[in-house]
């Protein structure tokens, strides 16, 4: 019987030891698969993190397009170039153009145009160009929702 429990005792030593070997080998499966997980979330992160950083660098290199045109508006090109060759790069039909002075003060006039059209223009103007408007006549056109404008315009210093 001595021979029979020894048997007993050593096959429950070698389950036991068993089941130990495979709750490790499970722990460690699990421990393996988690930092995985994490080292791809981290990775996912970081790919986040440098699409942002481009982002950031191309909003940066816009602003400093932006910040050279408004530097180099003070240069000694018209305002009447200037917002001539803005008008056709807006595809907008410029009716008459007359200097109105000899300080560079320009009159644009426009006969159907769309509100939102003339205001984008003389927006961009104002912020690419330093060119501001110093009177403004407007008009609802009588067969359309368009408007007929006399704009006169002066580049600032």
């Amino acid at each position: 019987m001595t021979h029979y429990l020894r048997i007993k005792m050593n096959t429950i030593n070698t389950l036991l030891f068993s089941f130990c070997i495979f709750f490790l080998f499970v722990m460690y499966l699990i421990f393996i698969l988690y930092l995985s997980e994490k080292k791809i979330n981290s990775e996912d992160y970081y790919i986040l993190n440098l699409k942002n950083l481009y982002e950031v660098k191309d909003i940066s290199e816009k602003i400093k397009k932006i910040n050279f045109k408004i530097n180099n508006s003070n240069s000694s090109i018209s305002p009447r170039i200037l917002a001539n060759s803005l008008a056709m790069d807006m595809n907008l039909s410029v009716t008459r153009i007359q200097p109105v002075g000899d300080d560079g003060t320009v009159s644009f006039w426009f006969n159907n145009i769309e509100t939102s059209q003339l205001f984008s223009w003389l927006i961009r103007l104002s912020t690419e160009h330093n060119i501001n408007v110093i009177s403004a006549n407007i008009q609802q056109s009588i067969d359309s929702d368009n408007l007929q404008s006399q704009i006169i315009l002066v580049k600032n210093n």
